[in-house]
């Protein structure tokens, strides 16, 4: 009950002055038809749950065609999904609130039927997974491209209107299935220790930085890392790790330039009284 109240406290967050710390947290909604977001009932949505100072981050937006990972998502890859959202951002900015878009890539957790001429969707690896098709492991020379989607992407939710943008880097999607050590069977730059499997998060987190004036959070399970916002990790058992994993995020940070993250999003964090499957201590929640 004693943090009921902290709740309603007001944050500084970064340059963002919110009034209090309840925040809209990511919901994935699957209406934005065409994958171009619908401004009437999308307003509509939104503003329902805003509140002057408050806090609001928007359902994941694909980076390109191949990042779909459910149908009828919103995107941020084209000019017509651009111009769709700003009558959404300038209807909640109207509220007072603050506004981050957040942007995705579902990897290897895709359909055919979501892929561009129901191609295989990309990974860091060729193995499938659940009830995904398998996926086809990306080049070397391929990852700086979709680098170049998020940073377009990002770019793209600036012009929007967004004050920032969240990178979604948790529930088992693209950037987990290169983290996680049970995912990543690659021998390049991106794979094998560490650090290796965090360069492409790195990366992104970076270029996403440049791009969206310094406003960035990363989404991450205490199992990974993710304006640039959010990241999930683990879902549908898209991604798996033997190690302590809160080891991810903090070595993700450690790589990219701390000073443009805005703030750390921890998605299905452990409890102190949790542990981790190597059974070391839990991160708190």
């Amino acid at each position: 009950m004693d943090s009921a109240p902290a709740l309603l406290t007001s944050y500084k967050m970064g340059q963002f002055n919110l009034a209090h710390r309840v925040v809209l947290a990511p919901l994935t909604r699957c209406r934005a038809y065409g994958n171009v977001p619908q401004p009437a009932h999308m307003s509509l949505y939104y503003c329902q749950r805003a509140t002057p100072g408050g806090f609001l981050i928007s359902e994941a937006c694909a980076v390109s065609e191949t990042a779909r990972g459910s149908q009828d998502v919103p995107g941020l890859w084209a000019d017509e999904q651009v111009e769709a959202w700003k009558p959404i951002v300038d209807a909640v900015h109207a509220t007072g609130a603050v506004f981050f878009a957040q942007l995705w890539h579902a990897g290897r957790a895709s359909l055919l039927e979501w892929q561009p001429n129901g191609q295989a969707p990309v990974s860091s690896t060729d193995k499938s997974a659940d009830i995904y098709p398998v996926p086809r492991r990306l080049e070397t020379e391929e990852i700086p491209h979709i680098v170049d989607d998020f940073r377009i992407s990002a770019r793209n939710a600036i012009r929007a209107g967004f004050d920032g943008v969240e990178i979604h880097a948790a529930n088992g999607y693209l950037f987990d299935q290169f983290m996680k050590d049970g995912t990543n069977d690659r021998d390049d730059a991106y794979g094998g220790t560490l650090e290796n499997r965090c360069r492409f998060t790195a990366e992104v987190v970076a270029a996403v930085a440049a791009e969206s004036r310094g406003c960035v959070s990363t989404q991450m399970m205490a199992s990974s890392p993710s304006r640039t916002c959010c990241c999930h990790s683990g879902r549908h058992s898209m991604a798996h790790s033997s190690f302590a994993e809160g080891m991810t995020g903090r070595k993700v940070m450690r790589q990219s330039p701390m000073a443009t993250v805005t703030w750390l999003h921890m998605a299905g964090c452990l409890s102190p009284t949790q542990t981790c499957r190597d059974g070391s201590p839990g991160m708190p929640s």
